[in-house]
Formats: structure tokens, sequence, C-alpha cells
């Protein structure tokens, strides 16, 4: 009944807005990290640091600001998601210091 209704079609939109802004989240992590903590090992190399992660990066921006634009529910639902997950991620940060 999903694929019926259109309600699959709008839950894999949603999905995808929401993996889009973790990976995005993930990837300004590289520059964070290499920035606070120049000393750790790094057993993988970026390749073509800081070009390649930040032309991903803006890459992103353009799809997600694309699904957002093009669909303002699945917007809203999208930020409260990627709100939730960073107000349980800062909760976590800071319970563990």
């Amino acid at each position: 009944s999903l694929a019926v209704t259109g309600a699959f079609e709008f839950l894999m939109l949603f999905m995808m807005a929401v993996a889009v802004a973790v990976d995005l989240v993930v990837l300004a992590g590289i520059f964070r990290l290499r920035k606070r903590r120049p000393d750790l090992p790094r057993p993988f190399r970026t390749p073509l640091y800081p070009f390649l992660p930040a032309l991903t990066i803006l890459l992103y921006f353009l799809v997600l600001v694309t699904i957002l634009g093009t669909q303002p529910e699945l917007g809203a639902g999208a930020a409260t998601m990627i709100g939730t997950l960073w107000l349980a991620g800062w909760f976590s940060l800071r319970n563990s210091e």
C-alpha cells in the first residue's frame, strides 16, 4: 500500500535528505579533526585533501538545498530529524567529558 499511496516515495526522499545531511556533517568532521588533532595517526589519507572534501561538501549542500527547496514539507520533517540527531549528539558529547 506504500507504493500505491505515494508514501514510499516520500519516505525514500526523506531518508535521502537525512542521509545527505549526516554525510555533510561527517565530511565537515574531516576538517575539524585535522585542525583540532593534527597529531593523530591517519591510517587513511583523504585523496586531494582539502579540495576533494570541500568540493564534495559543496555538491552535497547543493543536493540538499535542491531537495528541500522543491519539497518544503519534506524539509520540515528532515529538519526535525536532523535537529533531533544534533541534540542527541550534543548531549552525548557533553555527558562523556
